[in-house]
């Protein structure tokens, strides 16, 4: 029978380490959760698990096969469904890219939101390199600037590009549809009409976006 002095050893034992479990779940780094943009998840999108206990953030529509769910509690890992609107701000942040070009003005609060980094160039040439560079990675580009017909010309030349003008935000659908015509890759932006809640809404929409196939005339 255990003595009063060792049940006290053990609570304090136990209170110790749980105390302990705490502190490193505070302590460890925000980005711990992923976000697969994929509508089918497989056991290819499956992560490795280089966190214990890792949420994986999927769409609220995403087909997920039953060998990667085996995986996923195989690897334990949390898999969470986000609705399509939500889990657009967090593909903003993992999947898009901002370049401006020749243009100082403050982004919107709502745009700026969406992005840990901007990138700034004073010629079309240089952004052009740039944004070929993003999107052999697999990303998306947002490209504002004040002379839009000249930047998609220029993107034109890449093999990897493939840009849309934005002319207009009051008909956000239109602007859907020739993206989902081409497959876009990037979108060109001259301004915000005055409006910045339609900029933020064409992004979002651009960077969730989950396109069928690319056109094979292209």
């Amino acid at each position: 029978m255990l003595k009063p002095e060792d049940i006290q050893t053990v609570i304090d034992e136990v209170v110790s380490r749980l105390v302990d479990q705490l502190d490193q779940k505070s302590m460890s780094p925000q980005g711990t959760s992923k976000a697969l943009s994929d509508r089918v998840i497989t056991t290819e999108q499956v992560p490795t698990v280089d966190h214990p206990g890792r949420e994986v953030i999927v769409r609220s529509d995403a087909v997920i096969t039953p060998a990667a769910k085996d995986l996923f509690r195989e690897r334990g890992l949390i898999l969470r469904r986000d609705s399509v609107r939500e889990f657009g701000r967090q593909s903003a942040r993992l999947k898009g890219r901002l370049v401006m070009v020749e243009c100082d003005c403050e982004l919107p609060a709502g745009v700026s939101s969406l992005w840990d980094e901007v990138k700034r160039f004073d010629c079309i040439v240089k952004a052009t390199r740039e944004t070929a560079r993003i999107c052999e990675g697999g990303h998306r580009v947002v490209l504002v600037t004040p002379q839009p017909e000249v930047a998609v010309i220029a993107l034109s030349r890449s093999p990897v590009v493939r840009a849309v003008e934005v002319g207009s935000l009051a008909e956000p659908v239109a602007v859907e549809r020739r993206c989902e015509a081409t497959a876009a890759n990037v979108i060109v932006v001259a301004s915000w009409d005055g409006k910045p809640w339609r900029l933020s809404g064409v992004i979002e929409m651009f960077l969730e976006k989950q396109y069928a196939a690319i056109p094979a005339w292209l």
